[in-house]
Order: C-alpha cells, then structure tokens, then sequence
C-alpha cells in the first residue's frame, strides 16, 4: 500500500497555497499520480472520533512501500476513498464561481420577495384570524336590552 500527501482544497473560491498543511493518507487505488484530485475520509472538528466526512485534495507527494520508515514516523490513519475523474477539477471550479457571482444578487433578491411575501401573507391571516374573533366574541355575549329613552317633561 502506497501512502500519499495532500493539500486540502477549501471550497470552489480559495486555490490551494503550497504553503497549506500537509497531510497524510493510505492510498489503496492504483494509477494515482501526483497532481491528481482524490476524495479523502476527514475528520471535522476537535471532537469528531469517527471518520465520516470527506474532503477533496490534490496529491503532492507518493510514498512507496519500501519506506517503511516513513509510514511509521508519519502515523497515517485515513484513506484515499477515490480519485476523482475529472481532469478540469479547477476549471470546473471556476465556471461554478461564475454562475455563482451572475446568480448570487439575482437569487438574493428573489429569496427577499419570497420572504416578504410570506410574512405579508402570516400578517394577513392573523388579521384575519383576529377579526373572526372579535366576531365571535361579539356572538357570545348576551345581547342588552335597550332601553326607551326618557319623556321628557313639560
């Protein structure tokens, strides 16, 4: 088994720095080379145990099996799961960052009509609502009768 390492890559706006953490994983699959993008098994948080979170990074280096004493100084705990099979990874990202920065003040903006609408809609009901009460209410009590106004004297 071949253990590789990777750089993180955080979200389709930030480009991965060679400067970022390094990080280390078993790699089961074959035909990996460096400079391919991998889904890795992550572990988010401080208190997270379980490795049920996966991350996408670019290998930047492959150690083989001879060097075993690599494998034993870098303490590896989490696996490669696939290779991604997509060679445009970065520019696939970038089309996403269009569309996005074209869509995002549209859709902001529709998101605020629809919510405007929506708590237009909630004040109208409890108008309503408050007016079929006050009718109720208005039922209920038991009607007064009216009395003849005075004669007045002569």
């Amino acid at each position: 088994m071949i253990i590789v390492e990777v750089r993180f890559k955080n979200g389709i706006k930030a480009k991965i720095k060679e400067t970022g953490q390094k990080y280390y994983f078993f790699c089961p699959q074959q035909g990996i080379q460096i400079g391919d993008y991998v889904l890795v098994e992550s572990r988010e948080g401080v208190k997270s145990y379980h490795n049920d979170n996966f991350r996408v990074a670019r290998i930047e280096r492959i150690f083989k099996d001879e060097e075993d004493k690599i494998m034993k100084m870098l303490r590896v705990r989490r696996y490669v799961v696939c290779k991604l099979a997509v060679k445009d990874f970065e520019e696939r990202c970038a089309v996403v960052r269009k569309m996005k920065k074209e869509t995002n003040g549209r859709l902001w903006v529709w998101v605020q009509e629809q919510e405007a609408k929506e708590k237009e809609e909630r004040k109208r009901k409890k108008r309503e609502e408050a007016e079929k009460a006050k009718l109720d209410k208005e039922k209920e009590k038991p009607q007064k009768a009216k009395r003849k106004p005075k004669a007045v004297k002569k």
